[in-house]
């Protein structure tokens, strides 16, 4: 069995999956077409953590909640939660986060890539809040990225992304570098 994810709304038509399936050598037994998989994002801002206390949130928020694909809470205090599934799970969000004390606020909701890509970026000369806040706003701003989460403590920056680049590691060097700061270590995870 095969699922193929399209882009951009685009359409795979059966007599074109037919073609290209019997081209490689294989026989289309069954074609069965219907809507891709939905993941929604939360992302929200809290305070700022120390590095165990955000840990310690991130299991609790992934203990919480089932479906939950990803989260991450980073050094300026931004969170971000995946969901497979719809939007209903905002309030169990909310109420994971009330259980705990913590107040959040700029709560948005996303419809999540399902295909994406995460990678993780050792950044140096990120000394503060100052060039935490700095490093944060320059991969934002770098093309494909969905989410940013930057962590002082580690030097490092987890990047989101729709799928995988091979353009990436150029452009977050051209991003950090008229900042000030280099890029020591540059991998794409694998989950």
């Amino acid at each position: 069995m095969a699922t193929v994810t399209m882009k951009d709304d685009a359409v795979l038509t059966e007599r074109k999956a037919t073609k290209v399936i019997r081209a490689a050598g294989y026989k289309v037994v069954s074609f069965k077409h219907g809507e891709p998989p939905t993941q929604t994002a939360y992302l929200f801002r809290m305070n700022r953590f120390e590095p165990d206390q955000r840990a310690s949130l991130e299991k609790e928020l992934r203990e919480d909640l089932e479906g939950a694909d990803m989260v991450a809470v980073d050094s300026l205090g931004r969170a971000t939660v995946v969901v497979s599934g719809d939007a209903a799970a905002r309030e169990a969000v909310s109420a994971s986060l009330k259980e705990r004390g913590v107040a959040a606020e700029a709560f948005e909701t996303k419809i999540w890539p399902k295909l994406d890509a995460t990678y993780v970026v050792a950044i140096s000369g990120m000394n503060g809040a100052v060039e935490t806040r700095t490093v944060s706003d320059a991969l934002a701003g770098v093309a494909k990225v969905v989410a940013v989460h930057v962590y002082q403590d580690e030097g490092s920056a987890t990047l989101w992304l729709k799928e995988p680049c091979d353009a990436l590691e150029a452009n977050v060097r051209a991003a950090l570098t008229p900042a000030g700061f280099s890029v020591s270590r540059f991998e794409l995870k694998a989950d």
